[in-house]
């Protein structure tokens, strides 16, 4: 292995952007960095009046430091200590904006990707068996913890409904209502090559799921940049009100 730059020693502090919650008090992250060149070792962080001991060990070595959430531009004091070797460094902590992250559980509709087109329906029908199940199992569980799931695509949820057991029909519809399973208001994750007129017909599926009770107030679209404009028209009047969009990384 060739590198560019000497390997030394150096320990090397910033500060993350995130804001950490722990036993109801708010915290900022100072990341250190150290590159150990030798067998593990002992060592000791100290920023301000806190410290916190590790071991390192032989290579990269990464360490996250909770320190008090500040309220305005703030410099404190970092001693790193391995051995009989200190190294001091200051750090500039900034007030960073706070953010609510929603994790939206959900299963991929690629056909012809993730399976074979003869072979997928089966595996995302089985997806909702799987969480209907998990819903059960959590219920007693405090109502944040309880189990959820999202249908990505509503063409899933049709064949559920027309090939399911009503046993099965009828457990999916409870939960739709109960608000742990959501069912959203498109077919597929549609490309650019989709046609206008395939895409009012998709909608098709959102009129089965008003006559047998269920509410569609969202579309995903995920794994495609984009939407077709026409989309805003055909949805209008179709109690869909929210779109949220999974970029393609890649593509973007």
């Amino acid at each position: 292995m060739t590198y560019e730059v000497p390997l030394v020693s150096t320990i090397k502090a910033k500060q993350l952007k995130t804001v950490t919650k722990k036993n109801g008090e708010l915290f900022h992250t100072i990341r250190f960095n150290y590159i150990h060149l030798g067998d593990p070792a002992e060592a000791t962080i100290q920023v301000e009046q806190e410290s916190q001991n590790f071991m390192l060990r032989s290579g990269l070595n990464e360490v996250d430091f909770l320190i008090r959430k500040v309220g305005e531009p703030t410099s404190v004091k970092t001693v790193f200590t391995v051995g009989d070797k200190i190294q001091k460094q200051d750090v500039q902590l900034k007030p960073v904006k706070e953010w609510t992250v929603y994790l939206v559980q959900h299963s991929h509709t690629d056909i012809g990707y993730t399976r074979a087109q003869s072979e997928i329906l089966a595996e995302h029908l089985r997806y909702i068996d799987y969480a209907l199940d998990y819903c059960d199992q959590t219920d007693s569980y405090s109502e944040d913890a309880q189990f959820r799931w999202t249908c990505e695509a509503s063409w899933a949820v049709r064949e559920y409904l027309n090939n399911r057991p009503k046993e099965q029909t009828d457990r999916l519809i409870q939960r739709i209502k109960e608000g742990r399973i959501e069912v959203t208001g498109m077919f597929f994750n549609f490309s650019e090559v989709v046609d206008e007129t395939a895409l009012a017909i998709q909608l098709q599926a959102l009129k089965q799921f008003r006559e047998q009770g269920i509410d569609v107030t969202s579309a995903m679209q995920n794994d495609v940049n984009g939407i077709g404009w026409c989309m805003v028209d055909y949805y209008h009047n179709t109690g869909v009100k929210y779109l949220t969009m999974g970029q393609h990384g890649h593509r973007a």
